[in-house]
């Protein structure tokens, strides 16, 4: 159960932060990217809470995600127009990256 409440704390900070970024007039050049995201996250997330399993998660989706996320990451953070705002995109990839390494150690167990 420990390890079940920790994986959806990371979701659930995981979406809080996409939605937050999505907030912002700052973000709006990048909102469909981050929407798809979400609502991609948004599913498994539902699918974990409802199976306590990852096995809805492709390799090839993940990686296309984490692709999309550091496009706008690396996009947000050179940014000059936005301010501190712009750490919102890292925190995306971090929170992203925490989630995909507790998918491929649960999967590798």
């Amino acid at each position: 159960m420990k390890n079940y409440n920790k994986n959806i704390r990371i979701f659930t900070i995981l979406i809080g932060y996409i939605r937050m970024a999505m907030e912002f007039d700052s973000y709006k050049d990048v909102y469909n990217e981050y929407e798809q995201v979400l609502d991609k996250i948004s599913n498994w997330s539902k699918n974990y809470y409802l199976n306590k399993s990852f096995n809805n998660i492709t390799y090839e989706e993940s990686l296309q995600l984490h692709n999309m996320i550091d496009d706008v990451r690396e996009k947000k953070i050179f940014d000059k127009k936005i301010g501190n705002e712009k750490e919102i995109s890292d925190e995306i990839l971090i929170w992203y990256e925490i989630l995909i390494r507790t998918i491929n150690e649960k999967t590798y167990d």
